[in-house]
Parts: structure tokens; C-alpha cells; sequence
């Protein structure tokens, strides 16, 4: 069960704006118990039918107070409000706490309440919960509580002190009061609200933090945030385990985890495949962070199959999922598996359940792009070890289709560096411009009007080979590089570090610096010093070439291994290009 309150606080009866047909239906008519005519005092302890979960309180019994409260410890019988947080006892929700007198009230007025499980109050119910808490579109009544009191007078007609509304849990955490309570400012409660609805207050109650209905025009209501999340890590010995449980912590920390919203699995993988939590577990948050602290690196290859084949079998009914949340496999590896036809297979198992995406995060100090591709649900499911970006793509795969107004841009700078040095080959220069030919030619092909791109061959100087402009008008500059030769001399690095910077200070937030060479002319204080000197929204790509390169040094120059590619890989570096420089704005 999922507790809700919904506080229909003031009727046109008074002095406020939340008409009478807007209540649920109270009375004898409804079947209610009245509350006997009386000053400060309160119904016979009521036992419910369910344990209502009102945070970390579990409780099958309730009071009905004269005034204005529901208690579930004990009753109350104090008429001026007290402040919240109150320590102890003092469990209680506070549609209206005030000094409420009933005795004179006849016919006119009353106390009224009743346990229901009729359809029309349940109706009513999901009808109210699912308008105010768009996520829970899925959400089903199956019992309800309803208090009312209707027309009550204050004691001698006039308050005796300032009045109260919210809850307290009594643990000097999960308390609630509307804005003016005990002030005089408790007049304007008619004209106030947390779901847009002037005089009408909704919160959730049970989870570990209180959650208001969101407001009307929140962005958070354009997304569908019932999600099945299973995380596939890769665990073997070419992972930095400690980069990788910093970047899931990362991610986790940024995802509403709760049995309505996100559901989280994990599945680790080395040699073998090992389940660590399941859908049906129903780790909170911190239970999953504390789970993943644990986790270690095994002694052993990455056996991605099985991994994906145990990864089918947690969208089974017995281990948990939810049939209408979007499904999501989010894979953590560097790829140096086999390439089988028996991984293709998983993956389109995967991909064959409705609402999947199956998403790869390429990590470690080198990447194999290809067999990333080979298990994604797209190109732009391969996504970089960043937790902003696997929050925007969990955000944009989950957006409420029309409900945002997008417009999608392409677009930034991308500066070549080619090596001219005579730590490489004249072969391998030839290799390296014949890359940049065929990966200009590539981003000419996608047609992006908004991509600026510039070519600078540098050894002991640096050589502007095609300067900063348009893609558009780049063909024709092309045959230029032709006329660049081999120098063989060795690599300025004052020099190189310079430029850097200069291309730092001009640079779009879209920018991307690719380093083509074997890495030999880098050592670890020259590469610390390029990576200091370029901006910070600057993003270092290296190119290994074919001969005699450091992949190690060309690793560590990479803003990550997911941007380290080979000689051969011009036409999958200029796709991934084209998916970072994607720009998308919602309104």
C-alpha cells in the first residue's frame, strides 16, 4: 500500500474556496460514525483493516480528535496547536488543528469519519492521486480513511490561539506545517496549496523523505519515472573497479529509487555471471549504494553472454519487474570480449521486450567502440562514463511523449592535431593525414551547418594546416594537406602547450581536441600540462597510429579510455562525434 493524504482543507461552508461536491461523501448518508458532540476530546481508539505506513511508522490503529487531528499513538486533547518538529507522542496528521467545540453544533455541523473500500471512494481516490502525482499513473486505490469535519465552530466562537496545519512524525525529521500556521497569517490558507488548487494540500507519505504532489507546470511531471533499471557491470581484471563504483554511486545518487518510480537490479560479470540485487529485493537508495561499495574486482575475463543471458531472466515475473515501466539494461564495460554471434543473440533478446532499451557505458583506459555498437539499442545508447550524461539520457528515454517541446541542434568545434614529429614514421604521417581525410570527409557527409573545424600539424612548430571555419567549406581545403611533408623534427612543447591554451580561451562548450599520433613525444608531465592547459569543457581525443604507438601514453591523454580510438576508426569516430555534439533544449 501506498500511504497519500489528501487534506481538503477549507469548504465554501466558511470562509474558502474548495466547494462541498469536491469532498468525499460524508454523513449518514456515506455510512460515517459521528464523533459524539463534545469539546476536546476524540474518538474510541478505531482499528483499520490495513497498516497504514506513515513513514517509519507502521500503524493499524487511530484517533479521531475533536480537534482537528488524527493521532496515532494516543488521542490528544489539546486545543492550543504546538510547533512541529514535536518530539514523541505526538504522531499525528493536522488537517486543521484549532480549538474546536461541537456541543452546540446540532444538525449544522458535526465530526464525521469512516474506513472505506467502497468503488466509488476508491475511484475517487485514484482519480485524485493519479491528477496530483503524474508518475503514478498506474496507481490503484485499494483503501481509504475519510475524516471530515464540517461547519465546526471554534470554543466561545472565536479562536484561543493561532491555528495549524501539516503532520509531525515525532523523530525531529518528517514534519510538515503549511506556510502562516500558529501566525496570524493562517487567514490566507484558503488562497494556498501545493498542487495548484487553492485550499487542497497532497503529500506522500512512506517514503524515506517527504514528497509533495508536484506543482502544476513542474518539469518533473513531463517524465515517466516508473523505471526497471538493471545495471550490468563489468568486474574483470581490466577495470578500474574503485573509477567505477565512484561513477554508479554517481548515477544512483542522482535517481529516484522507490517502489513507484525507479526499481534497481544489479548483474555483475567476469569470468561468470553473479546476481547481486534484484528487482524483487526492493533496495532503498542507500541500500543499493551501501551494496555497491562491497563490490569487488574478480579474477577473471569478461563474459558478457551470460551476463546478458542471467540479465534476461530478472525482467521475468518471478523476480520483480513492473509490467508497464520502461525497461533499461545499462551496461558498464570496456568491451574486450568476444565479438560472438551468441552476444548479438542476448542483446536482441534483450531488445525483443517491449519498453527495453539496452544502453553500453564504455569504460576503462581503452574502449572497443565496435562491440559497443554491437549490443546498444542505437548510437546514442553508447553513452561516456559521465553521470550527467546517463542522467540526460534516463531523462530523455523516459520524457512523456508531446509533453516537451524540443528542438535538436548539432553543433561545436573540433580541433586536429597531427603529428609531424620524428618520433613517428613518414609512413605513419602519411597514415594519420590520410585519418583526418577520411574523418573530415565522413562529418562533411552528416551535414552539420553549425560545426566549425580546424587542422594544425605540429612538430617543432605548429602549422596551421586548414584554419578554424565552417564543415561546409572544407572539400575544397582538403587537398591543402596534401602539400604539408614530413619534418622528422623533434616536438616543441612549450609550444604545443601554448596552443592548447590559446585554443582553450576561443573554444565553443561543444569542443573537442583529437590528437592524432603514436603517443611517443608524450611523457606523464607533458600530458598532465596539455590536459591542464586545454578547457575544462574541452573534450581530448587521441588517435592511435598503426606503428610502434604508446597506447598508454595516448590513454592517460584522453579525457577518457571511451575517447581513444585507433587509425582505423575514422568513420565510427566521426559517428560518435556527431551523437556528443548533439544538442537538445525542452521547453
Amino acid at each position: 500500500m501506498i500511504p497519500v493524504i489528501c487534506l481538503l482543507l477549507i469548504s465554501d461552508t466558511v470562509f474558502g474556496n474548495v466547494p462541498i461536491s469536491d469532498f468525499f461523501s460524508f454523513g449518514q448518508s456515506a455510512k460515517d460514525t459521528m464523533l459524539h458532540p463534545n469539546d476536546d476530546e476524540s474518538s474510541s481508539v478505531q482499528t483499520i483493516s490495513v497498516v497504514f505506513e506513515f513513514f517509519s511508522e507502521h500503524r493499524k490503529q487511530l484517533f479521531v480528535n475533536t480537534n482537528g487531528l488524527i493521532s496515532f499513538r494516543n488521542a490528544i486533547r489539546t486545543f492550543t496547536p504546538e510547533p512541529f518538529p514535536k518530539i514523541g507522542a505526538r504522531i499525528v496528521l493536522a488537517p486543521f488543528w484549532a480549538d474546536i467545540d461541537t456541543r452546540r453544533c446540532g444538525s449544522s455541523c458535526g465530526i464525521w469519519y469512516r474506513e472505506s473500500t467502497e468503488l466509488l471512494d476508491l475511484s475517487k481516490a485514484t482519480t485524485e492521486i493519479r491528477k496530483y502525482f503524474p508518475v503514478m499513473k498506474h496507481f490503484n486505490a485499494k483503501w481509504t480513511y475519510i475524516v471530515t469535519w464540517y461547519n465546526v465552530p471554534f470554543y466561545g466562537a472565536s479562536a484561543s490561539g493561532f491555528n495549524k496545519v501539516g503532520f509531525n512524525m515525532g523523530d525531529d525529521i518528517h514534519f510538515y506545517s503549511v506556510e502562516g500556521s500558529r501566525t496570524s497569517k493562517i487567514i490566507d490558507l484558503p488562497n494556498l496549496s501545493n498542487v495548484g488548487y487553492p485550499g487542497k494540500f497532497v503529500f506522500r507519505v512512506d517514503l524515506r523523505d517527504i514528497r509533495p504532489a508536484p506543482t502544476p507546470g513542474d518539469p518533473g511531471q513531463c517524465f515517466l519515472k516508473a523505471a526497471d533499471i538493471v545495471f550490468v557491470v563489468d568486474v574483470s581484471l581490466s577495470i578500474d573497479i574503485s573509477a567505477l563504483k565512484n561513477l554508479m554511486s554517481d548515477v544512483i545518487s542522482k535517481l529516484p529509487i522507490n517502489d513507484m518510480e525507479c526499481q534497481i537490479a544489479i548483474q555483475s560479470f567476469s569470468t561468470s555471471a553473479k546476481t547481486e540485487l534484484r528487482f524483487r529485493d526492493h533496495k532503498t537508495k542507500t541500500e543499493v549504494l551501501a551494496h555497491i561499495v562491497k563490490m569487488n574486482t574478480a579474477n577473471g575475463v569478461s563474459n558478457l553472454k551470460d551476463a546478458l543471458s542471467s540479465t534476461t531472466q530478472m525482467f521475468s515475473f518471478y523476480d520483480g519487474p513492473r509490467s508497464y515501466a520502461k525497461r533499461f539494461v545499462i551496461i558498464f564495460t570496456d568491451g574486450l570480449m568476444v565479438a560472438s554471434s551468441q552476444l548479438k543473440t542476448q542483446a536482441n533478446h534483450l531488445l525483443s521486450f517491449p519498453n527495453m532499451m539496452v544502453a553500453t557505458v564504455g569504460i576503462g583506459s581503452s574502449v572497443k567502440h565496435d562491440h559497443l555498437e554491437l549490443i546498444s539499442t542505437d548510437l546514442n545508447s553508447i553513452l561516456r562514463p559521465s553521470a550527467n550524461s546517463i542522467w540526460k539520457y534516463l531523462q530523455s528515454s523516459l520524457a512523456v511523449p508531446g509533453c516537451l517541446a524540443c528542438e535538436v541542434d548539432f553543433g561545436g568545434e573540433i580541433r586536429i592535431l597531427l603529428d609531424n614529429s620524428r618520433s613517428i614514421k613518414q609512413k605513419l604521417f602519411k597514415e594519420g593525414r590520410q585519418f583526418t581525410y577520411t574523418l573530415i570527409e565522413e562529418l562533411i557527409y552528416f551535414n552539420l551547418p553549425n560545426l566549425n573545424l580546424s587542422v594544425d600539424i605540429f612538430s617543432d612548430e605548429v602549422t596551421e594546416g586548414i584554419p578554424l571555419q565552417n564543415i561546409s567549406g572544407m572539400e575544397r581545403k582538403l587537398g591543402g594537406l596534401s602539400l604539408v611533408e614530413y619534418t622528422g623534427n623533434y616536438v616543441n612543447q612549450s609550444l604545443l602547450s601554448q596552443h592548447i591554451k590559446d585554443i582553450g580561451m576561443t573554444s565553443s562548450s561543444n569542443s573537442f581536441i583529437i590528437f592524432i599520433s603514436n603517443g611517443v613525444f608524450l611523457d606523464s608531465h607533458l600530458i598532465e600540462k596539455l590536459k591542464h592547459s586545454a578547457n575544462e569543457q574541452s573534450i581530448i581525443v587521441s588517435v592511435g597510429l598503426s606503428e610502434d604507438t604508446n597506447w598508454g601514453n595516448l590513454e592517460d591523454l584522453a579525457t577518457y579510455g571511451y575517447f581513444v580510438f585507433s587509425s582505423e576508426d575514422a568513420i565510427l569516430l566521426a559517428r560518435h562525434l556527431k551523437k556528443e555534439m548533439k544538442t537538445m533544449t525542452c521547453t
